[in-house]
């Protein structure tokens, strides 16, 4: 079961993915972070090293194939550079109080006030073993992106739209003209990038595609260069992995060198504000028995994570906790209206630590219908229902 914002309540339109290789289903969020990856690098550890396995399951078992999924995970097979070691804390060993007590000095020395472990509270198990781990990231816009006064219409993958708060980079009066530079240079385009002179050497189908695709990859600068946040909106694969694929592929190790790699004045890009607060059982694996390089056999308990993510326009916040016991083209409108993706990634890391995938507006931000339609409805001079959710 997964729950939002610490409510009890089932998310209806969110899956707090295990691994990377979730499905995407229609209209659904994914959200997938390294945490869980994390805690189950430490359990191969702890049993001796070598891929966890379990002995008697058959190849139908559901369970099985989670197993193999959080095996193969890039994180968890160690692949460099994909996080940096003061942004996590994990380990495994006998649950018991002085493992905990260490656990809590090393979140502390490493994280001080702003470690908040919340998987840690439950007494020790007699016998009992703990795979932990902690993620904890913190990305700050210098100077802070744009707040949008005006609700975005948000739609996703479903008919109908809702109000939602939003975030970005554009033309604004009312604000210094010393901010227009450096937010200038905090956005990079990676797609689309077209330059006067590839546009005339369209043909007239080419153009008409250029101006209909509604894909793009964008990199917002955070005050720390050696963290990446890209937003995308580009068509899903079968998979969480395959999507993230897509918009990796994109990227351009020179991208800042590009012509178009910079917006203008007349150009838009605009993220709704994302709030996340969720909390994954992954019941399919409590009580099975595993083993390991060195470990005959054991018995797999409760395997929880949760997931603490904000992005608006002052940056990202990331908190993730798991357990286991056991374009001359025209001007660019780089809007998230439909679906995109968001993901977190180190500078020279070719996989990402944290990935979402917003299909709806369950982990949005909402907004009020703007007084102006409101009146126009009630005046009948603007037709249908208000969107859903506004």
């Amino acid at each position: 079961m997964s729950t939002l914002h610490g409510r009890e309540e089932p998310l209806r339109r969110t899956l707090v993915a295990a691994h990377l290789g979730a499905e995407h289903r229609e209209g659904m969020n994914l959200v997938w972070s390294a945490g869980l990856d994390l805690a189950w690098r430490e359990l191969t550890r702890l049993a001796g090293g070598g891929p966890i396995t379990l002995p008697g399951a058959g190849e139908d078992d559901p369970a099985l194939a989670l197993v193999r999924a959080l095996n193969d995970s890039a994180v968890n097979a160690g692949e460099a550079g994909t996080l940096d070691e003061g942004a996590y804390v994990a380990r495994a060993g006998v649950h018991t109080p002085e493992l905990v007590a260490a656990l809590l000095e090393e979140l502390q020395r490493k994280f001080g006030a702003d470690a908040a472990p919340r998987l840690l509270a439950e007494p020790p198990s007699p016998g009992g073993f703990l795979a932990y781990a902690y993620l904890s990231k913190q990305l700050v816009f210098d100077p802070p992106l744009v707040r949008g006064t005006w609700p975005l219409s948000f739609q996703g993958d479903s008919p109908r739209s809702s109000y939602v708060h939003s975030f970005g980079f554009w033309e604004t009066r009312d604000e210094p003209p010393e901010l227009w530079e450096p937010r200038v240079r905090s956005i990079v385009v990676h797609y689309p990038r077209w330059t006067d002179a590839e546009v005339d050497a369209m043909s007239e189908e080419e153009l008409d595609r250029m101006y209909n695709e509604q894909t793009f990859v964008v990199e917002v600068l955070p005050a720390d260069r050696s963290d990446r946040l890209i937003v995308a909106c580009v068509e899903p694969g079968a998979t969480l992995q395959e999507t993230v694929q897509r918009a990796m592929a994109r990227l351009d190790d020179r991208a800042e060198e590009h012509p178009r790699a910079r917006l203008d004045s007349t150009e838009r890009f605009q993220v709704p504000c994302i709030d996340l607060d969720v909390r994954q059982l992954y019941p399919e694996l409590q009580g099975k028995l595993f083993a390991g390089a060195q470990l005959a056999a054991g018995m797999l308990g409760e395997l929880l994570q949760t997931v603490r993510f904000r992005l608006d326009e002052g940056g990202v916040t990331l908190r993730a906790e798991a357990r286991g016991h056991g374009l001359c083209a025209p001007p660019r409108e780089l809007v998230c209206k439909r679906s995109f993706l968001v993901l977190l990634l180190r500078r020279e890391s070719p996989a990402p630590f944290f990935a979402l995938w917003v299909a709806n507006d369950e982990l949005l931000v909402p907004a009020p219908e703007p007084a102006l339609f409101s009146e126009m409805r009630r005046e009948g001079l603007m037709g249908g229902a208000p969107p859903h959710g506004a």
